[in-house]
């Protein structure tokens, strides 16, 4: 549970707030970063 209210916090600094830390800038490019990777690549090599 403490995973979810750490990734909610670092997605209200980064994208809310605007004072992100480098650390919560990388965790929300990871989190984002990934699922969206699987989904181009995924396209991709239907097209």
């Amino acid at each position: 549970m403490e995973t979810l209210k750490n990734l909610k916090n670092d997605l209200h600094h980064v994208f809310i707030d605007g004072d992100a830390k480098s650390v919560q800038l990388a965790r929300v490019f990871m989190l984002l970063d990934i699922p969206l990777m699987f989904i181009v690549l995924l396209v991709c090599h239907f097209v």
